[in-house]
C-alpha cells in the first residue's frame, strides 16, 4: 500500500478465488459489492471468473456500483 500511496493511487483492486477471500479480508481487503466490467472479444462484460476485492489507499473505496477496467482482464 505504501507503493500505491507514493504513486497517488486512490484505491486498489484485486481479483481472487473465493477460498482466498478470508485471507485477504484479514489484510484489510473488502469484497466489492458491485460489478467489475472488462472487455472480452470487443464487448464489455461482467467479470465473473473470480471475486473482486478493494482496499482504500488515498480515498475511500466506492461502496458499490460498477468498476470498469476499460479493457481486458489482464
Amino acid at each position: 500500500m505504501d507503493l500505491f500511496r507514493g504513486q497517488g493511487v486512490d484505491f486498489a483492486l484485486l481479483v481472487c478465488e473465493p477460498h482466498l477471500i478470508p485471507f485477504y479480508e484479514r489484510l484489510g481487503w473488502t469484497p466489492h459489492a458491485g460489478d467489475l466490467l472488462v472487455r472480452q472479444h470487443g464487448e464489455m462484460v461482467r467479470f465473473t471468473f473470480n471475486r473482486p476485492l478493494t482496499h482504500p489507499v488515498l480515498t475511500a473505496v466506492p461502496a458499490g456500483g460498477v468498476l470498469d477496467l476499460m479493457g481486458p482482464p489482464w
